[in-house]
């Protein structure tokens, strides 16, 4: 039998509500190891974004492809209804918005639907670092 990866999830958290999702991811997604993620190093758990993509990073963004049990991991876990956490799901691989806690959103399910527009609807820019 092979893991069928039905939805795509896509998540952009304030800075303030990090150690929060991070906590909550722990009890999702548990590390190999059985450790809990250093909630002290936002920069380790997502993107770094922020209105004009400058620094400090004001939000912090993922993507993950997921199964239908962890979508309902994530889910009672009351991921959507997080303070400061803005929240997408769409089927994968057609990229179509099934769900959003964002309610501006929420007119466009039914429409494809990418990281692009996740940004765009926080009117937030990816940080960019120059490699050394």
């Amino acid at each position: 039998m092979h893991t069928i990866w039905i939805h795509q999830i896509y998540v952009l958290g304030e800075a303030a509500a990090m150690p929060g999702a991070i906590a909550a991811l722990d009890i999702a997604f548990p590390c190999d190891d059985g450790s809990p993620r250093d909630a002290t190093k936002l920069e380790l758990h997502g993107s770094q974004h922020s209105v004009n993509g400058l620094e400090p990073a004001t939000h912090y963004g993922s993507a993950f492809v997921i199964t239908e049990e962890i979508r309902q991991k994530l889910e009672a876990l009351g991921l959507a209804q997080t303070s400061g956490i803005t929240y997408w799901r769409t089927s994968n691989p057609e990229g179509i918005l099934s769900s959003t806690n964002y309610t501006a959103d929420a007119v466009k399910i039914g429409q494809p639907w990418d990281w692009q527009d996740c940004l765009q609807s926080l009117g937030l820019k990816t940080i960019t670092h120059e490699l050394p």
